[in-house]
């Protein structure tokens, strides 16, 4: 819904992705024109053109009309249509009208724009649940004084919206709207009331919040998340798990979650329990405190409500994951300066604990008890013109076609609580969508950083591997974990989706919808000899072990795939190749690493 169409544009995004419109530079390319009529509207010659999609195009294309003002060339109207038959996922119909007015002044602006979408979801044999929705917006009084523009400017928002918008008054409503709503309209407002109270909906409602959101909600709390009750590992056996959050019903001001859980194996209780308190809405302010005691992997993003996943358990290779116990205690504060502009700063005390698969000696054999650190920790994340979905507590970003910043900083001192080392950990990331209609888009995701300061592996970068057949975008798919360690680094990860581009082209194998994809990802670190840990290496400088099969990444680290997605539109396969260190040492011999080529399997829900 957040749709704004501008057909004066070569390529329409529409749930990201680019579609042509018919009056493109290269429109000939996927539509098929016919002039149906010349007419007289408001005493100004008018053309009616009818387009359709070419038959020789394998990209989405509408299908409609237009009117083209024959002295200014403008856009009076259009109506266009994305059928079943497009390639997007899901949507049945999609269906933008366009009107547009001439003002005194010669300018043409919008009169009123509608869009409606019947997306689908297919069930058993021929069965399929329908989920349909409408928008309309009406402009009337556009004014375009020097001093409005000025002052709506100086705000840097996309729209500026009026503090009445929140009100729920249907006599308000009803006071300012400057059309009456039809019989029609009034009808949907009444009907959409009534379905509301229907059990079977409320039923398929919080059906379909768990299943995007993990949790099954009550009135004030909610169970989950559902893919983390059940679980296994080679460390903890089976895992149980059950956690909770409460609702927005209960409180719109703070949220508290927590979960359990207990492994079969090595009979060790686990938990977590966080804590949001909301000082603001929009733009947001949140203050979050968070406890965590459980078994994480080093050299992966700490997972945010608890470790297990039955999926990963399942597509879990021999030896399973190589975790640590972890105890972990923050708080942060969250501040949007603009939508544009975000900060969080914090502070962290984790303290991490040796286990079997990943132990922690001295030189002379003996074993650490554990590592601590205390860390202030500050991250900007910039972008521009994003899209950006709020709930009550949780806010996602959804796009945005420029380059998106990241900027995270990391420092300790020892000696500051129980703080055992000293060091400054500068990170920046920046993630990139580029467009590239007709032949799909590329992702692009640039990681870059170091560490001053001495420090033992487990605060070291360790580079992201996947000993899984899951598929983990931001993981080497043929990298194991904790191959790789160093203390400046620059990783790149690109993938491109070409959509079809090539299959929808082939006879037959094109009414599969299938989707083609390639990707590349690379990394690149140093090691400075007071953190190199490994023993007999002559640099060896740090005061604790690698971890057996643990290197440094002297020369750049390359892995490269081909993909197909799309398959029964949700199901994703990689074939990926190890490029380089295809070679291991085992007991002074160098032997071809097992991970040379993987094939990694996936769900991708796209459009």
């Amino acid at each position: 819904m957040y749709i704004k169409a501008n057909f004066y544009e070569n390529y329409l995004n529409i749930f990201q992705v680019e579609i042509p419109s018919p009056l493109a530079d290269n429109g000939s390319l996927f539509y098929d024109y016919y002039l149906v009529d010349s007419l007289n509207v408001d005493g100004r010659k008018t053309y009616r053109l009818r387009f359709s999609p070419s038959k020789w195009a394998s990209s989405p294309a509408f299908d409609g009309e237009m009117s083209i003002d024959s002295q200014d060339l403008a856009i009076r109207s259009i109506h266009a249509s994305l059928n079943k038959s497009s390639g997007v996922n899901w949507v049945k119909r999609l269906t933008i009208a366009v009107d547009n007015q001439r003002l005194p002044d010669s300018t043409w602006f919008y009169k009123q724009d509608r869009i409606y979408i019947d997306a689908a979801v297919a069930l058993l044999g021929s069965k399929e649940v329908s989920f349909m929705a409408s928008r309309q917006v009406d402009y009337y009084d556009p004014s375009f004084t020097e001093s409005q523009i000025l002052g709506i400017l100086d705000t840097k928002a996309p729209v500026l919206m009026h503090n009445d918008v929140l009100k729920n008054d249907e006599e308000y409503w009803a006071s300012i709207r400057p059309y009456p709503l039809s019989e029609k309209e009034q009808g949907i407002y009444d009907m959409v009331d009534s379905v509301k109270n229907v059990p079977l909906y409320k039923g398929a409602e919080k059906l379909v919040d768990m299943f995007s959101n993990g949790f099954y909600n009550f009135k004030y709390v909610g169970l989950g998340p559902y893919n983390s009750v059940y679980s296994f590992n080679d460390l903890e056996g089976t895992r149980l798990q059950m956690g909770f959050r409460t609702t927005k019903d209960l409180s719109r001001r703070f949220r508290l979650m927590g979960y359990a859980a207990y492994g079969l194996s090595d009979e060790l209780w686990k938990g977590g329990v966080s804590t949001e308190f909301m000082i603001g809405h929009m733009p947001q302010r949140k203050l979050v405190l968070s406890y965590k005691h459980d078994m994480l992997p080093l050299g992966s993003s700490a997972f945010g409500f608890g470790n297990g996943d039955v999926v990963t358990s399942i597509l879990a290779k021999k030896g399973g994951r190589k975790m640590s116990m972890i105890n972990d205690f923050s708080v942060s504060y969250q501040h949007e300066w603009s939508q544009g502009f975000n900060m969080t700063t914090g502070l962290q005390r984790r303290e991490i604990f040796p286990s079997r698969v990943v132990p922690m000696l001295r030189p002379d054999g003996t074993e650490f008890e554990s590592v601590a650190f205390v860390q202030a920790l500050l991250q900007l994340r910039f972008s521009k013109v994003e899209i950006v979905t709020r709930g009550v507590f949780d806010k996602h970003y959804v796009f945005s076609s420029y380059p998106v910043v990241t900027i995270n900083l990391a420092a300790a001192m020892q000696g500051v609580g129980r703080n055992e080392y000293t060091f400054f950990r500068p990170e920046l990331r920046l993630q990139y969508t580029l467009l590239t209609a007709p032949i799909g888009s590329s992702s692009i995701s640039l990681n870059a950083g170091t560490i001053v300061g001495k420090v033992p592996y487990p605060l070291l970068k360790i580079y992201e591997g996947n000993e899984t057949y899951r598929i983990r975008s931001k993981a080497f798919s043929c990298m194991d974990y904790y191959e790789f360690a160093s203390d400046t680094w620059t990783t790149l990860f690109w993938e491109h989706d070409f959509r079809g581009f090539f299959l929808g082209k082939i006879p037959l194998i094109k009414k599969l919808k299938l989707r083609e994809i390639v990707l590349v990802r690379a990394a690149y670190g140093t090691l400075r000899d007071e953190n190199n840990g490994i023993l007999g290496d002559p640099a060896f400088g740090s005061d604790m072990i690698f971890p057996e099969g643990m290197n440094k990444l002297n020369t750049p680290y390359v892995e490269a795939g081909v993909g197909i997605s799309n398959i029964f539109k949700i199901m994703r396969v990689d074939a990926v190749w190890r490029l380089t260190h295809r070679d291991k040492m085992v007991d002074g011999v160098s032997v071809p690493h097992p991970n040379r080529f993987v094939v990694n399997l996936g769900f991708a829900f796209n459009l």
